[in-house]
């Protein structure tokens, strides 16, 4: 059975900086109004994409309070994170992933400290990253865009003949 695609939808202009989820609302019949427009979906890209009719909600596009952002308070202590997409430098990657440019080097990792550089004249001291990001970063920094050692290094475990597996990328 051949998989049909309803329909895509696209936030014009991309993501959305600071935004880490999007309601989408969507009315299935000839005359689309915000009352007649219903929750279809929550994703954590700027797309969406249905390929069946999806099942309607039950919260309207006009529900009271939807023009407004009610998840804060002015006084609340928010996180490092949302300090991070504030004041720092946010990507969306769109679901990809880091891109290996040869000799150790992350493509992404250099274009933000190019970035950090060019407007701020500053680099940063710390990359803080999830666990997922941190072992692609590890296999980039490793291996070459063409899947070849970037770097080896040779240690003996305290000169007793042991020897170690693996490697942890420390520093950038």
């Amino acid at each position: 059975m051949a998989v049909v695609t309803v329909f895509t939808a696209t936030i014009p202009g991309g993501a959305v900086q600071g935004a880490f989820a999007y309601a989408w609302y969507v009315s299935f019949n000839n005359a689309p109004t915000l009352a007649n427009s219903f929750i279809t979906a929550i994703t954590n890209t700027c797309n969406l994409t249905l390929t069946t009719t999806a099942g309607q909600g039950t919260q309207a596009g006009n529900f009271a309070g939807l023009s407004s952002d009610n998840s804060f308070a002015p006084t609340d202590f928010d996180g490092l994170l949302t300090y991070a997409m504030r004041f720092g430098r946010w990507v969306d990657m769109a679901g990809g992933t880091l891109t290996p440019q040869g000799n150790g080097l992350v493509k992404e990792v250099e274009s933000d400290l190019q970035y950090f550089w060019q407007n701020f004249q500053v680099q940063p001291d710390t990359i803080w990253s999830a666990v997922d990001t941190r072992l692609a970063l590890d296999q980039c920094i490793a291996y070459s865009a063409t899947g070849t050692n970037s770097y080896i290094f040779m240690y003996d475990k305290a000169s007793q003949g042991s020897m170690m597996g693996g490697y942890f990328v420390d520093s950038y």
